[in-house]
């Protein structure tokens, strides 16, 4: 039993590493993974005696596989993929729907009745995961022309410059953030590496280094010079200011923000926000042009940590192969 979790483990988490990455031939296919690993067989036979010890010998060398050729392909680009917040919430759904049904079981050895039923669940939901990840991998290979979403490995390394200075809950943070990242990335046609390398970069530094969507106060009577009173303070991934800017962007985005200012700072808008004032003020030309300092001025209205943003700025081209 131990061995066919730690192969769906493995299963879901080269799903979610490769993500949207369009290349389907490099997953495997579920049928004959299964078979491979003789789950099938076994499902007609107990685990109780020495002779299945072959059996589980086989499906943690499967397991072992699939984690080599997770790390083999993990930063490998291809074609955006659309359809990402979707499956990777119904993957996410899925893990937390076998762990629900895991973790009600008795401790200690399971009756060969229920044992059998586990792992035909397990099957099951591996077969209707994986066929739900190559429709979409499939149809992003067909769409072509884009750089593959960031992945969440990529995106650690921007941020902390990998080192190991990212707690749990950051890593949490960052993996609840990554879907709309990508989203927004898409929505704005920052899909070049040089166009995301200035994007990630620009919002990292305005969020400090994503660990708040809403700009910090110094104190009493910070945030009233902005047009509009302080209700209209930085918000978002890009920190939008001014009652004016709040107005054109949730005009621009269907969303009441001049009414109810605290939706910029929700991570489903935040970052949307940002690849609208991106594309309002034109910042794929800079970028394409690798004009840094252009976009930070458009940005910023002036050069506010423009050693932090550059050093970011540095990271996330060589992380991306933006030169």
């Amino acid at each position: 039993m131990q061995q066919t979790i730690a192969l769906a483990d493995a299963v879901f988490r080269l799903m979610f590493d490769q993500l949207g990455a369009g290349i389907p031939e490099l997953m495997p296919d579920m049928n004959a993974l299964l078979a491979d690993a003789k789950i099938n067989d076994a499902i007609n036979e107990s685990f109780a005696v020495d002779k299945h010890n072959e059996s589980a010998g086989r499906l943690a060398a499967v397991a072992k596989d699939l984690g080599i050729q997770d790390k083999a392909i993990a930063d490998k680009v291809a074609d955006a993929a659309q359809e990402n917040a979707t499956l990777t919430e119904f993957l996410r759904n899925t893990v937390q729907g076998l762990k629900k049904t895991i973790s009600s079981l008795h401790p200690g050895k399971l009756p060969r009745i229920m044992e059998t039923a586990l792992i035909c669940h397990i099957a099951a939901v591996l077969q209707q995961a994986g066929e739900r990840y190559n429709a979409v991998a499939s149809g992003n290979n067909e769409r072509g022309g884009q750089m593959a979403p960031l992945s969440l490995t990529r995106l650690k390394e921007i941020v902390s410059g990998g080192k190991s200075e990212l707690t749990p809950k950051d890593l949490k943070r960052l993996a609840e953030y990554l879907p709309y990242i990508n989203e927004a990335m898409l929505e704005g046609g920052i899909t070049s590496p040089k166009r995301q390398a200035a994007f990630l970069a620009q919002i990292i530094h305005e969020t400090d280094d994503l660990k708040t969507l809403e700009e910090y106060s110094e104190g009493p009577g910070y945030f009233d010079n902005y047009e509009g009173g302080a209700d209209f303070h930085g918000r978002g991934a890009i920190q939008l200011t001014h009652r004016s800017n709040y107005a054109e962007a949730g005009k621009a985005l269907d969303l009441p923000l001049t009414q109810k200012p605290d939706l910029a700072k929700k991570p489903e808008h935040a970052f949307d926000i940002a690849q609208w004032y991106w594309n309002e003020n034109n910042l794929n030309d800079p970028a394409d042009d690798s004009e840094f300092k252009k976009i930070t001025k458009a940005i910023n209205g002036g050069y506010t940590g423009e050693a932090d943003r550059e050093q970011l700025y540095d990271r996330a081209r060589k992380t991306l192969d933006a030169d």
